[in-house]
């Protein structure tokens, strides 16, 4: 999947714009050396969006456009609000200014992503909900479920098989309530996707993700917020898996969340992926 986000980006070669740390010299060297990587392989056109002076004592490449700011979380979503940049990538700034940023200059009260994970074995898929309040209801999820359709779509495989996640195998129920609640959400989840006419290959994994895995889902589903944001941090941060940056799918424009301590081929993943999403938003 991330190689042909890569195609896809090298065929639309758009703008995008990415958040550079105003103040940690790691982060803003980390920053520049993946819009460098991602200039040189031509996946996009990029501006680097922070404070130029501190930017500049890093000896960029003049292929790099340089955007000043002192409030970059602000400026970059001005700018992908103007039209002045295809799509944006958080990079290196504050998540919670970022997030505020968001919220506000898109009149949204709530934020919801769709991650591009990979596994030590290079499987990717696209998973979700990975943020702690994210995800809580069913018309959420067939929301997220479309969205991730919409990109596979995007990237010629529109049925590959969905995974769908509970608390428990279906021999625990009546062992405790609550899993037995994620695992008649999880079914009817199911029943109103097939209702809806989607014609992927839709299957509740129970708890096994590792199975969902071997049946090459394309989109997995976790019971809930929590549950995935500790599935994501498992996967990435103690499993050799990677993350390829996480899609704000709720709003109108491209914009891809990174980690502030993301290696630097998240980032270069993240600004590909900002620019093949432009398919599905223009």
């Amino acid at each position: 999947m991330i190689q042909k986000i890569k195609q896809i980006a090298q065929a639309k070669k758009q703008l995008i714009g990415i958040g550079v740390s105003l103040t940690e010299k790691e982060y803003i060297s980390r920053t520049i050396m993946a819009a460098e990587s991602a200039v040189n392989h031509n996946l996009a056109d990029v501006i680097l969006v922070g404070d130029k002076s501190q930017i500049e004592k890093f000896g960029i490449s003049s292929k790099i456009q340089v955007y000043h700011s002192l409030t970059p979380e602000q400026t970059l979503l001005e700018l992908l609000h103007a039209k002045k940049v295809a799509g944006i990538v958080r990079g290196s700034l504050s998540s919670s200014k970022f997030l505020k940023e968001v919220k506000q200059q898109f009149g949204v009260s709530r934020i919801f992503r769709i991650a591009l994970l990979e596994t030590a074995f290079n499987f990717c898929f696209l998973f979700a909900p990975i943020g702690i309040d994210e995800g809580k209801t069913l018309a959420e999820k067939v929301t997220l479920v479309r969205a991730g359709i919409s990109l596979l779509e995007t990237l010629g495989i529109a049925e590959a098989p969905i995974g769908i996640l509970s608390g428990g195998r279906l021999s625990d129920i009546g062992r405790d309530h609550h899993v037995d609640k994620t695992i008649a959400q999880a079914e009817e989840l199911i029943s109103i996707l097939k209702q809806q006419n989607i014609k992927n290959d839709i299957r509740h994994f129970e708890i096994l993700i590792e199975d969902a895995i071997a049946a090459q889902c394309r989109i997995i589903i976790a019971p809930d917020g929590i549950s995935g944001n500790l599935i994501y941090r498992t996967l990435v941060h103690l499993g050799n898996g990677k993350s390829h940056g996480a899609w704000y799918y709720n709003l109108p424009l491209p914009i891809i969340d990174t980690s502030r301590v993301g290696p630097i081929f998240e980032y270069e993943s993240a600004i590909a992926f900002a620019s093949a999403l432009t398919s599905i938003s223009s």
